[in-house]
């Protein structure tokens, strides 16, 4: 039998069995049309959401920082990790009337695109001495210009000249120096991250020559990837390495949830696509063409033959089902994106050759284990095309049981193949919507309306280390002033300022007859083994602190003025002498989340461990307690409560006792109704105090929530549709499985039929059966997804959404199985009987 004249007969095959042949087709080719959607969609999903995260942390793991040219020559051509950029540092210069420093620097274009530095205004620069400048810079060198040029316009290229030197501002970046990892000790103009960048590669002179380099550095192969060999290797100081933490803890780990929960649901749109190709195959495949083959070899075809045409025919379904499946999906594909993204600038990977090569390769698989399954059907005896039955074991158990239920209970275990595939298909495509939901809540942006409109953070990253559990903070002090704060807080605009000091490692010093159970407990739960790194026990002995004194670790201070005091207070509802005991003693109100013996506790002490030109000196403060609140702090702007014990300070004490330098943490709320004018002058006058500080952060509600407002519509849109499709998907598969049930019981529901049963007795049996699926189905999704929860936890909200979905989904798929039961009354009519009798 040669190839032509076996696919000849194949075609025939199939082609005499027309609403088989119809059947599979449009089927498979659903199926090949949604393995194509689920991929590309849920992929496009995951990738623009890791954009996100490089476009605000940069694409980098690591930065090597280093001003010799032999070092960096040496990192180049080390293959170990992939340098991905170079950013070149050149020096410092005052701006703004001399109250910023701003870092020069120029980059290389590998750098740019590592980066992810989003354009705001403007363009990128392209010539020598063009430069692009980070957005909170942008007001105070712009604002020199209009002093000098009354009829600049925003945004035109501008002119600054620092030094002797004159710039070209050809274009505004997005602000990415201070959500980059900074250095612990900071030297602006040395190892800082430029403001002012130039483009490496087109200037007159030499950049590499800068005062320091950053290369990008990203991992080649594995995390197993060995950073001490490659250190001691290229005599680096563990100083000069800087890991890129805030990519990995504020961004993809965020994502790597999503990950796992995207890749978990393709895996499982495959593996659902596979159990329905089966139950085709078990339900109408076997029972229609065994005979076929089985007079084929009576008459002398052999079982090579026969399992060359079992495999042709399966070739032919599936190559003409991925070929309409393609045709379908990427139809589909075109028109969501015309329709629904025309205003978007993302564009969806249409055309996608892995996931084709993938849906050949599972569709190689499938077909490979129905021609072993029917290879071993064909050629033994008493094939039983059900399966194995559980009935003669439990027929003496049901003997209680009502006719209805006995008949229906056999139903369902009269074969276990179909029973699992039946209940199997169900239940892993309730978990696959429940997946669907989750991917959708993990894309969602709802900011939160009760967070600040603003928030400042004067320095990031704390170097400390532990010495007899007192924290010692190594690094510098930058910290907003209390004076900074008083001009914000003087802007009609400001309706409420939250601020946490710069503590410098500060601790609630108790003594043994003060620390309560709660302390103890709370004590014990923070202890550090010492570090010793630059200090020992035996500087900690040269301080004489005081044996008795016990350092409560992670407490809480919060600042009150005039200006803020009436929002705490509103939640206190406190004597206003009260707050005039704050503001003139040394006085503090304590929050302990328990019932404290308040005269034990009528004073207490704060104090800290400093470092001062690399010697160690103890300070301490005595405070008189006012009142101790038996509760955690409330805020009264966001309704959260802050962890553990929390003491309140006045600003005008902590500054006249030197208690702390400054602010390390400012939250800002506007009043409501502000002019757009208004809202300007806030942001300039916020932006001007973060610019001075290197290394710090500024946060704008609005600004984040603009920023992101076309990614968050078009990973929602995505999501939206992804659902859709799903539902559909899984809506093809309910009708599916019970479609082929009614074919499967034809034949014996038309004997019941015969025998006199009433069709409604009949259609109430089924939806009975059904029903019984159902409850099956929802108990294996149920444990099935508690495995999955357990290896991949998820907020509660969602959690409490998927689990909502779930019973909603469940009980419409249900209630859409009704036209099937129409679809059953005619079956079984009298009518439909006399026309099969007919035909026979």
């Amino acid at each position: 039998m040669n190839f032509l004249h076996t696919l000849k007969i194949s075609i025939k095959i199939l082609i005499n069995d027309k609403k088989f042949f119809g059947a599979a087709i449009c089927l498979l080719s659903f199926i090949v049309s949604f393995l194509v959607i689920f991929p590309t969609i849920s992929g496009e999903i995951l990738s623009k959401s890791k954009l996100e995260a490089y476009q605000k942390y940069g694409e980098h793991d690591f930065v090597i920082s280093s001003n010799s040219q032999k070092q960096i020559q040496s990192i180049i051509k080390d293959d170990t990790f992939k340098v991905c950029g170079q950013v070149y540092i050149s020096d410092s210069y005052p701006i703004g009337g001399n109250q910023i420093q701003a870092t020069l620097g120029a980059m290389d274009s590998l750098a740019f695109q590592t980066g992810h530095l989003a354009l705001k205004y403007g363009k990128m620069p392209t010539e020598n001495n063009e430069v692009v400048i980070e957005a909170f810079m942008a007001e105070p060198l712009i604002q020199e210009y209009k002093d000098l040029h009354a009829d600049f316009k925003l945004f035109q290229p501008f002119d600054i000249t620092l030094e002797d030197t004159t710039y070209h501002v050809v274009g505004v970046i997005e602000n990415y120096s201070s959500s980059w990892t900074n250095p612990d000790f900071i030297e602006i103009g040395y190892n800082t991250f430029p403001n002012i960048i130039l483009n490496s590669e087109v200037q007159d002179s030499d950049y590499t020559l800068s005062n320091n380099t950053f290369l990008l550095m990203k991992k080649q192969f594995s995390l197993k990837d060995n950073m001490s060999d490659y250190i001691r290797e290229h005599e680096l100081e563990r100083e000069q390495i800087l890991m890129n933490h805030r990519l990995e803890a504020n961004g993809l780990s965020l994502i790597k949830r999503l990950q796992d929960y995207t890749y978990l649901f393709i895996a499982l749109s495959y593996f659902v696509s596979f159990l329905t190709i089966f139950y085709l195959f078990f339900t109408q495949y076997i029972v229609r063409k065994i005979k076929v083959y089985e007079i084929f070899y009576a008459t002398g075809l052999t079982p090579t033959h026969i399992h060359i045409l079992i495999i042709s025919q399966g070739t032919i379904l599936f190559v003409l089902s991925v070929i309409a499946g393609t045709f379908i999906s990427t139809l589909v594909l075109s028109i969501y994106q015309q329709w629904f993204l025309q205003n978007q600038t993302d564009t969806i990977k249409i055309f996608n050759i892995p996931i084709l090569i993938g849906i050949t390769i599972f569709f190689g698989i499938v077909l490979a284990i129905i021609t072993v399954i029917m290879k071993r059907r064909l050629f033994r005896q008493n094939s039983n095309v059900s399966g194995r039955t559980l009935v003669p074991i439990l027929h003496n158990k049901i003997s209680k049981f009502s006719l209805q239920w006995k008949i229906i209970l056999m139903q369902i275990v009269g074969s276990i193949k179909l029973t699992i595939l039946n209940i199997g298909s169900l239940a892993l495509t309730f978990v696959l919507l429940f997946l669907n939901l989750i991917i959708t809540n993990e894309t969602a942006y709802e900011p939160d309306q009760n967070t600040a409109h603003y928030g400042l953070l004067s320095k990031q990253t704390i170097a400390e280390e532990i010495l007899n559990q007192y924290p010692v903070t190594l690094n510098q002090k930058f910290s907003f002033s209390f004076e900074d704060t008083e001009e914000l807080e003087k802007l009609d605009s400001v309706r409420f300022i939250s601020k946490i000091p710069l503590t410098l490692g500060t601790t609630l010093l108790l003594t043994d007859e003060q620390l309560s159970p709660y302390f103890r407990q709370w004590m014990e739960s923070y202890t550090e083994e010492n570090s010793f790194v630059n200090f020992s026990t035996y500087d900690y002995d040269s301080l004489n602190i005081p044996e008795n004194y016990h350092p409560i670790k992670n407490v809480n201070f919060l600042l009150v003025d005039q200006q803020n005091w009436e929002g705490y207070n509103q939640i206190l509802q406190l004597a206003p002498s009260v707050y005039e005991q704050l503001e003139k003693s040394a006085s503090t109100i304590l929050f302990v989340p328990e019932k404290t013996d308040k005269q034990k506790l009528e004073n207490l002490t704060i104090g800290r461990i400093e470092v001062e030109k690399s010697e160690l000196t103890f300070k301490r403060w005595d405070l008189n307690v006012i009142d101790i609140i038996p509760s955690e702090f409330i805020d009264p702007n966001t309704k959260s409560s802050l962890n553990g014990p929390t003491i309140l300070l006045h600003e005008n004490v902590v500054a006249k006792e030197q208690i702390f330098p400054g602010i390390a943490d400012i939250e800002v709320y506007r009043k409501s109704n502000l002019s757009h004018a208004d809202i300007q002058d806030l942001e300039d006058k916020l932006l001007q105090l973060i610019a001075r500080f290197p290394g710090s952060l500024y946060y704008s509600k609005d600004a984040e929530f603009e920023e992101t407002e076309n990614t968050v519509n078009y990973l929602r849109s995505l999501s939206m549709t992804l659902m859709i499709f799903v539902i559909i998907f899984s809506a093809i598969i309910f009708y599916l499985i019970f479609f082929m049930k009614i074919l499967v019981k034809e034949r014996e529901w038309l004997i019941y039929r015969a025998l006199g049963e009433i069709v409604n007795k009949t259609v109430i049996r089924f939806v009975l059966e059904i029903l019984c699926y159902y409850i099956l189905s929802a108990i294996g999704s149920i444990i099935i997804l508690a495995i999955i929860l357990f290896l991949f936890p998820v907020n509660p909200t969602a959690l409490l959404k998927g689990t909502t979905y779930l019973l909603m989904v469940t009980t419409i798929s249900f209630v859409s199985s009704l036209p099937i039961f129409i679809l059953l009354r005619k079956k079984i009519s009298l009518q439909y009987i006399s026309e099969i009798l007919s035909k026979n």
